[in-house]
């Protein structure tokens, strides 16, 4: 029984109260009601009203035999958080249950999504037919660029994206942590997303900027995030690279930090260790650098691309994939990119200094 069911609002659930607001995700709602009602239905199929910790033990050792450990721990948690809404019970104390979950997790490995080459960026952009992927082409700058997240693609309207002389500003009012931020898109690929934006239908009813593309031309249906999610995969199909199931939807983003991360070395002079080596507190740190006029730093793209085969390793890659998540936190990378008056892309890499 969906302890919801009842409800008669948009989508069948109540509004968030305040508690709710403070532990429960707005976004991932949906999905902490589902896994909450998934344990009160196994709770009455198996005539057992109370709950404890032998009893979440016993479902979820249940459930251990079907789900990988990455999903029983996330179905914990929501679990967990649905029933100190609900029911006041705080399942901290419950040493046994976690630690067989951490007991489960033992020896197990996620897949891991891969990331791009600069070179091999570049060699799609350049190479592929637009009448077949220059939606791709676009999705894959955008990603890159502005190292977008799949859910972000979906709100970025037209309003967003701003032509400003030869560059094009764009700006994500919805991110994952709340708090806007900006890119620039430069050089040859201002070409690439004005030949896009240049297609679009004039009869299209929706604001959205990314319409469905086929044979040469956009449709007034807009790009559903299951594409965006599947796009990665496309350019590494094309470009015939090993394991193209592996580049999933956050590609792009590991792809962008990975590429920080490299600018960030020749910034600090750290180019013989690791993407590991970078600290966060010097990222910040970098970024009050690149931005004061007395230093006259300025990051390029197109030069970097030209020369992304001598500075991006195959090495390098192997260690870029093995990083689950590269060493910096999400607030601190979301505000990296805010400046936009440094041309920050990513399809990059090479520092230069003017005279």
């Amino acid at each position: 029984m969906n302890c919801y069911e009842n409800d008669n609002d948009e989508g069948g659930n109540p509004p968030l109260t305040p508690p709710e607001k403070q532990i429960i995700p707005e976004k991932s709602r949906s999905k902490y009601i589902n896994a909450y009602n998934t344990f009160r239905e196994w709770q009455q199929k198996n005539n057992n009203e109370i709950i404890s910790e032998n009893v979440l033990l016993e479902y979820f050792s249940e459930q251990a035999k079907i789900w990988k450990p990455s999903t029983l721990w996330a179905q914990y948690s929501m679990t967990r958080a649905m029933l100190n809404v609900n029911q006041q019970i705080d399942t901290k104390p419950y040493k046994k249950l976690t630690a067989f979950l951490k007991n489960q997790a033992k020896g197990f490995q996620s897949k891991k999504a891969k990331v791009f080459t600069p070179k091999e960026i570049k060699n799609f952009i350049t190479e592929a037919p637009d009448d077949v992927y220059l939606s791709a082409k676009v999705i894959a700058i955008f990603g890159v660029t502005g190292a977008c997240r799949c859910g972000e693609f979906p709100d970025i309207l037209c309003d967003y994206v701003k032509p400003k002389g030869d560059i094009y500003l764009v700006e994500i009012p919805k991110t994952k942590n709340c708090v806007r931020r900006s890119f620039t898109i430069t050089n040859e690929m201002v070409d690439i997303v004005g030949k896009y934006a240049a297609l679009r239908p004039i009869n299209v009813k929706t604001n959205r900027f990314f319409l469905n593309y086929q044979k040469g031309k956009c449709t007034v249906q807009p790009i559903g995030i299951n594409k965006f999610r599947k796009t990665p995969q496309t350019i590494a199909k094309y470009l015939q690279l090993d394991n193209p199931e592996l580049y999933t939807g956050h590609s792009f983003r590991k792809t962008s930090a990975s590429m920080l991360v490299d600018a960030l070395k020749h910034c600090l002079g750290n180019s013989e260790e690791g993407p590991k080596a970078v600290k966060s507190e010097e990222i910040s740190d970098t970024e009050i650098e690149l931005d004061n006029a007395e230093q006259n730093f300025r990051i390029t793209s197109a030069t970097a691309l030209d020369d992304a085969g001598e500075d991006f390793t195959e090495k390098k890659r192997q260690k870029f994939d093995n990083v689950t998540e590269v060493k910096l936190e999400d607030n601190e990378l979301e505000n990296t990119y805010e400046s936009t008056e440094m041309n920050y892309n990513y399809s990059h890499i090479k520092i230069e200094k003017q005279e």
